[in-house]
């Protein structure tokens, strides 16, 4: 059934929507039948679920899908460019540039409440703010409309709740005509000390179109 199937490809398909030039132009066709063959069958008994969850892990090493940047400016100054990092493994973090290495700002287990609004200014920016356990301010991030801030809080508000096993919203909803509603409170899987001595200097992120 397979060299039926690989010669259907080879010939209305191509190869060359799979595999490199180099590639094919390097390796005879019956050895390059014989090598996928030998691929599927690794996977041949794998079911939906674990077809999907090997394909992320050979995709993770090309391409961070997992990761969201922004590009931004940080500071009130709008001088210094850089991107805000949404991802498992930055957590909440800004680069620079990008062969920099990220800032970190948050942990995911870190936020306690995530706030966003509209700003009263021409432009109608967005803003996004994050309560950071062990910070003295809030996390600010001004972004270009209401949208984008909604998205980032959900996007966040997404790590937050599986890294600390919630089944409740982080997100503080804005409600017009009424006074900010009482924090969430959370079930974790574990729980978390933080030293009332940790102070940290506010950060303030503004996104730029």
């Amino acid at each position: 059934m397979f060299p039926l199937l690989f010669f259907l490809y080879r010939k209305d398909v191509g190869l060359r929507r799979f595999f490199p030039k180099s590639l094919l132009d390097s390796v005879k066709a019956k050895t390059l039948r014989k090598l996928i063959q030998q691929t599927f069958k690794q996977f041949a008994n794998m079911n939906d679920d674990q077809s999907i969850l090997m394909f992320l892990e050979i995709l993770a090493p090309v391409y961070r899908f997992d990761k969201e940047c922004f590009k931004c400016a940080l500071g009130l100054s709008w001088v210094i460019q850089v991107e805000l990092a949404i991802g498992p493994e930055e957590g909440i973090s800004y680069l620079t540039d990008k062969g920099s290495t990220p800032t970190h700002l948050a942990n995911f287990t870190q936020v306690q409440t995530i706030g966003y609004s509209v700003m009263e200014d021409k432009e109608r920016k967005g803003m996004l703010q994050l309560n950071v356990a062990g910070a003295a301010e809030p996390l600010t991030v001004t972004t270009p409309s209401l949208t984008t801030a909604e998205n980032m809080a959900d996007l966040i508000d997404g790590y937050c709740r599986l890294v600390n096993g919630a089944t409740q919203s982080f997100i503080i909803r804005p409600q017009k005509g009424t006074s900010p509603p009482t924090p969430p409170t959370h079930t974790h899987t574990h729980t978390h000390t933080v030293s009332k001595t940790y102070q940290e200097v506010p950060v303030y992120v503004h996104c730029v179109a």
